[in-house]
Parts: C-alpha cells; sequence; structure tokens
C-alpha cells in the first residue's frame, strides 16, 4: 500500500468477520465495513420454530447461541460487529435484532432493495422470457431424457449456498 491509498475491506455476513478482525490488526490503516442481513443466531432461532420477533425483546445472543450449540458463529458475527469501522444492517426490523442479539446496534442502515429499471418492459421482456423458458425445457428434457411439454410448469428456487 502507497501512503495515499484509501482501502476499503467490506465483509458481509458472520463468514467474512474474521478477514475484518485481522485487518483491524494487521493493517489498520485498511477501513473495515460490516454488512449483516439477519444475525445468524436470529437465523437459527427461526430455523428451530421460536418466534423471533415477538420475543426478541426477552432473549439473550450469548445464552440463545450456547442453546442452540452455535457460539462460535455468533462469537464472531458479534466480535465483528462490535470490532469494525462501520457496522451495518439493511433494514430497522434487522436493526433490532442486531440490537438485541449482538448487543450492538448498526452504525447506518442500509436499506434494501433495488432499482427495477433494469428489467425490461413490454415486448422485450416478452420475448426474454420465452426463449429462457424454452431453454430451460430444453435443459429439463436433456437431464431428465423427457420431452416435456411446452405447458410444463417449471417452479426455480435458489440460495446462497
Amino acid at each position: 500500500m502507497r501512503e495515499n491509498d484509501k482501502v476499503i475491506y467490506q465483509a458481509h455476513e458472520w463468514m467474512t468477520g474474521m478477514g475484518a478482525l485481522y485487518l483491524q490488526v494487521a493493517v489498520p490503516e485498511i477501513a473495515t465495513i460490516f454488512t449483516t442481513h439477519a444475525t445468524s443466531i436470529g437465523r437459527s432461532i427461526a430455523g428451530n420454530n421460536k418466534p423471533l420477533y415477538d420475543y426478541l425483546f426477552a432473549y439473550n445472543g450469548d445464552q440463545m447461541a450456547g442453546e442452540l450449540n452455535m457460539q462460535s458463529k455468533h462469537s464472531i458475527e458479534k466480535q465483528t460487529a462490535h470490532y469494525v469501522d462501520c457496522f451495518t444492517t439493511v433494514s430497522e426490523i434487522t436493526n433490532c435484532e442486531c440490537k438485541e442479539l449482538l448487543d450492538k446496534s448498526a452504525d447506518v442502515v442500509l436499506m434494501n432493495g433495488f432499482d427495477d429499471d433494469f428489467v425490461p418492459k413490454g415486448l422485450t421482456f416478452t420475448g426474454k422470457r420465452k426463449r429462457a423458458r424454452a431453454l430451460m425445457l430444453r435443459m429439463a428434457n436433456a437431464l431428465l431424457g423427457e420431452n416435456l411439454d411446452d405447458d410444463t410448469l417449471i417452479i426455480g428456487t435458489s440460495g446462497r449456498y
């Protein structure tokens, strides 16, 4: 790094928190930002069919991490939130979750969302949709060794991992 370089490390979610914490010690000239879209303990609470937002005020993040056997994830996330230069989240409700479960409110709330101007309009959209559907059906036919009808219901899903 040169003396006038301005470098920012942007970490998203607990998995990248160790990098931000390392930089705080090893290269403190690099600014660190940590963004969470939901807390790992909040996801785990909800994933275990416990009411998250109705009882958010009553949960202790450290205690719940022990109960749900996820102390390591929670610890990394909490320490990162507390020690980066700037802690951000994506909504007011997630900020409440951070305050209650990580004992730290976000420095900045960067609202989730996107500008839909990039979505094609009218006939352009219709044409792209038809071509994409035809491609998906060809791919499904090849993978399944079938000849699916043109009106076959296609359900798509995606995720983080």
